[in-house]
């Protein structure tokens, strides 16, 4: 297991077909009297294990060539140019080529026009106003300061590497200098970044997450660890908030103890206090922890595993459909009546007749543990069709600080930490509604 978490890949696909050898000589336990009506055959489950996904056909290979602005050039034969009484025009070929302008730094310079009426000279010029810029009295404009948030936050480039760009066009500005035009502009979003986070907690369902990244502390040679909190409204907003700790407090400080709805989110133990405090939240539980956990005691050989994960596959083949179909919450909720509950209760079942056949600290002790302890959060997935199977979503918004985290290593400070917070929120957000980076952040600026 230690060699696969370091070395390994990290994807939980299974192929069905090795997944029913594993199958093969193990028994489900017998039904009894008091235990639910299968509704759903073995049979029908295998055939939808075996249907692989057809493979989507990439009928363009560039996109976005019809938005690009158009340079027009006309070249004339040489004999043309030499003569051109001797020829007439009859038409012309077009070649296209895709070209690119490399960054470049510009020196602006501009002159505030004095003026004074010719007939009162005692009055008072009058002075052309000043450009705004985002720092008072600053050198940097806009433009520079968007493209330096833009570069560390979305694309990932550490300080240095856009100082080392910057070079590239003749021009050297000190590390702290770019930090601290990045931070002080930072600030001005962060009124931007608190009505996101008003509107996504005004929903009714959000989905949670946290994890950790490595915070500079000076003069002791190493980094302690803080955390980003991130929470997503499905159809709405992504939050991200920078905590020094991981402790409960953290999702009262930001959702407050008045927060009613259903928050999806994993087995972390904040989340039950939380829930215990605030009284009228309701948690739903993720499938894919639920899985993981199964995932990981397949990889040790617990062949017993295997039909769970077999079970969780034809669960997630109802979503699939589903999505296909587009289909909105009611058809969801009453898909799921009929098709996930019985798979639902199947597992349900399996868990509790295995569980005493395994040592609690084993793998498949530990999953079957999680699982049941997580079950009653899958009850809130039945009943409610606008809930996930799981709550991916907030993980694939996660997936931005870890790649960040990989290039600029660490948080300088923890006001770093709450900035880093701002500029993801806005970012993502930019991201998922499909709004141009560039002109959203210097917008947000000004």
């Amino acid at each position: 297991m230690l060699a696969r978490k370091l070395y390994g890949k990290s994807s939980e696909q299974l192929d069905p077909n090795q997944l029913q050898l594993l199958l093969k000589g193990l028994e489900e336990p017998k039904k009894t009297e008091a235990s639910e009506p299968d509704e759903t055959s073995d049979s029908e489950g295998e055939d939808a294990a075996k249907r692989k996904k057809p493979k989507a056909k990439n009928h363009s290979r560039i996109k976005g060539l019809d938005t690009l602005e158009i340079e027009e050039q006309i070249l004339f034969p040489p004999e043309y140019e030499v003569n051109p009484e001797c020829y007439e025009l009859i038409g012309h070929e077009i070649t296209e080529l895709l070209d690119y302008y490399p960054a470049r730094c510009v020196r602006q310079i501009i002159k505030r026009i004095k003026i004074r009426r010719k007939n009162e000279p005692n009055q008072a010029p009058i002075l052309a106003t000043a450009p705004t810029t985002p720092l008072l009295g600053g050198l940097p404009s806009f433009n520079l300061v968007t493209d330096l948030i833009i570069g560390k936050y979305a694309d990932h480039l550490p300080l240095y590497r856009q100082q080392g760009i910057l070079q590239r066009c003749g021009l050297h500005i000190p590390r702290d200098t770019l930090n601290h035009w990045t931070l002080s502009s930072l600030e001005l979003l962060e009124p931007v970044a608190t009505a996101i986070r008003n509107e996504a907690f005004s929903a009714d369902y959000l989905q949670g997450d946290e994890t950790p990244l490595r915070l500079l502390q000076p003069g002791k040679g190493k980094t302690a660890t803080s955390y980003f909190w991130v929470f997503n409204d499905p159809t709405g907003s992504l939050v991200y908030h920078w905590s020094p700790n991981r402790a409960a407090s953290n999702l009262t400080d930001t959702l407050g103890l008045n927060y009613k709805g259903t928050f999806q989110c994993d087995g972390y133990s904040a989340y039950v206090s939380y829930q215990k405090s605030s009284k009228c939240t309701t948690l739903g539980s993720c499938m894919a922890h639920i899985r993981r956990k199964f995932h990981q005691a397949l990889e040790a050989k617990e062949k017993s595993a295997a039909l769970v994960l077999k079970l969780i596959g034809e669960l997630y083949q109802i979503e699939e459909e589903l999505r296909k179909q587009r289909a909105g919450p009611a058809l969801r909720q009453a898909t799921r009546a009929s098709k996930a509950s019985p798979i639902l209760k199947r597992i349900r079942n399996y868990l509790i007749h295995f569980k005493t056949r395994h040592f609690p600290q084993s793998n498949m002790g530990k999953a079957i543990s999680y699982a049941l302890g997580q079950w009653a959060g899958l009850d809130v997935y039945l009943l409610d069709g606008r809930i996930e199977l799981d709550n991916n979503l907030v993980e694939n918004a996660i997936r931005p600080t870890k790649l960040g985290q990989k290039n600029w290593l660490f948080l300088g400070s923890e006001r770093g930490g709450e900035l880093a917070a701002i500029a993801f929120t806005i970012i993502e957000n930019c991201k998922r509604h499909g709004r141009d980076l560039r002109v959203s952040v210097a917008y947000a600026e000004m």
